[in-house]
C-alpha cells in the first residue's frame, strides 16, 4: 500500500501485481476502497505526486513514519481515555 502509485489508479480500479506471485489483477473500486484513496489524496498538500501514500509536503510515506504515526496516536488516545485497554499493536489493525 506504501508503495502504491497514481499511475495504478485506473477508471477500473487499481492495478496491483502480488509481490510472491508476480500476479497482476485490478481490484475493482468499491465505496470504501475509493473512499480510503480520496481520503489518502486529500491529506496532500502538493499535488500530482507519484504516490498515493504521502506526507503533506509530498515526500513518500515511508513504514518507520507511519509506525511513529501510529504510536503518536495510540499515547494520546490512551491519554485522553484512560478506562479502555489499548493492548494491541499496529500489525493487528486490518480490516474484516
Amino acid at each position: 500500500v506504501l508503495n502504491l502509485t497514481r499511475d495504478q489508479l485506473l477508471e477500473e480500479g487499481i492495478f496491483i501485481k502480488q509481490g510472491k506471485t508476480s500476479k497482476a489483477q485490478i481490484k475493482r473500486w468499491s465505496d470504501r476502497l475509493r473512499s480510503a484513496i480520496d481520503t489518502a489524496l486529500s491529506f496532500q498538500r502538493v499535488k500530482n505526486l507519484k504516490y498515493v501514500m504521502a506526507v503533506e509536503t509530498g515526500e513518500h510515506l515511508t513504514g518507520h513514519k507511519l509506525r511513529q504515526w501510529y504510536r503518536e496516536a495510540k499515547r494520546e488516545a490512551e491519554k485522553n481515555n484512560p478506562h479502555l485497554s489499548f493492548d494491541f499493536t499496529f500489525h493487528d489493525i486490518k480490516a474484516k
